[in-house]
């Protein structure tokens, strides 16, 4: 997927990520939309995979436990490591980025991305928006 339009989204205060990530997940189960594909990056990927990084597809509701589970084990933090979410149906990228922002990237702009942009400046997050 090209990605011709990307978001930047800045949180008012860290646990601002956190709280976007949960409502990210309900969103996207609200929406019937049952798989993603998660990568771990930056920070968490050098423990969780021995060789290359492997994309993994799973269900969404799946997803915080996955989090979860390697925040425990001491791999890494959801805004602080970075983190990888590929939604095929939305044609989007979510990427929670070590330096405490999120990108979400798509090919054009559309309602999913416009809904994501006006919750983050609901949620006084700062937003910049950049097409290519």
């Amino acid at each position: 997927m090209e990605k011709g339009y990307k978001l930047t989204a800045v949180p008012p205060d860290v646990s601002a990520v956190r709280e976007d990530f949960e409502r990210f997940l309900a969103d996207l189960e609200n929406r019937g939309i049952k798989r993603v594909e998660l990568v771990f990056g930056i920070g968490w990927a050098l423990d969780i995979y021995p060789d290359e990084w492997k994309p993994e597809s799973m269900a969404v509701a799946d997803v915080r436990n996955v989090v979860s589970d390697a925040e425990t084990k001491g791999f890494g933090k959801l805004g602080s490591d970075d983190l990888v979410l590929t939604i095929a149906e939305l044609r989007a990228e979510r990427f929670y980025c070590h330096e405490g922002d999120i990108h979400l990237e798509s090919e054009v702009p559309s309602a999913y991305t416009e809904s994501a942009k006006v919750d983050w400046i609901e949620q006084g997050w700062t937003v910049s928006e950049r097409t290519r």
